[in-house]
């Protein structure tokens, strides 16, 4: 009813009115808020892989190092060199299985970069779920893979 007791009809509704700007932003989530933790855990074990590789190659005897090398024959050099690229290929298999387990697809460039990089840094240097997810979450968040499916793929 109004004022003067007549019936005007069915009542609209009243849209609710926004006070500040801050009401017309979409909220964001909470893995887009903080999405920067994950590379700023990589860059901090990469760093620490860093320093861990320095004290290493500091307690080397690179006459030693060089006897050995100029010690071995070509042949046993090439068959050195054969038998890690192959080893290596087939530790590509294992990340290109993992992918196909958990049903993500990813180009096999893609997937053998990263899983020869993550053996390669992890086996030099230790940790491997540190330092082989690290490398791997450089690589496959380029390609649109989330941090848990990373994870699983690295514990895989």
């Amino acid at each position: 009813m109004n004022f003067q007791g007549q019936h005007r009809g069915p009542a609209e509704p009243v849209e609710p009115v926004k006070h500040d700007a801050v009401a017309d932003k979409p909220r964001k989530s909470w893995s887009s808020r903080y999405a920067w933790i994950g590379t700023a855990a990589s860059i901090v074990l990469f760093a620490v892989s860093l320093g861990v590789l320095w004290k290493l190659v500091q307690s080397v005897s690179w006459a030693e190092v060089r006897a050995a090398v100029t010690a071995a024959t070509g042949e046993q050099l090439g068959l050195a060199f054969l038998f890690v690229g192959i080893s290596y290929l087939f530790l590509t298999g294992y990340d290109a299985l993992a992918l196909r387990q958990l049903r993500i697809k990813v180009p096999y460039r893609i997937t053998a970069l990263a899983s020869f990089t993550s053996y390669a840094v992890s086996f030099t240097l230790g940790f491997p779920l540190l330092t082989a997810g690290t490398i791997r979450y450089w690589i496959y968040a380029r390609q649109g893979l989330s941090t848990a499916k990373i994870a699983a793929l690295t514990v895989i």
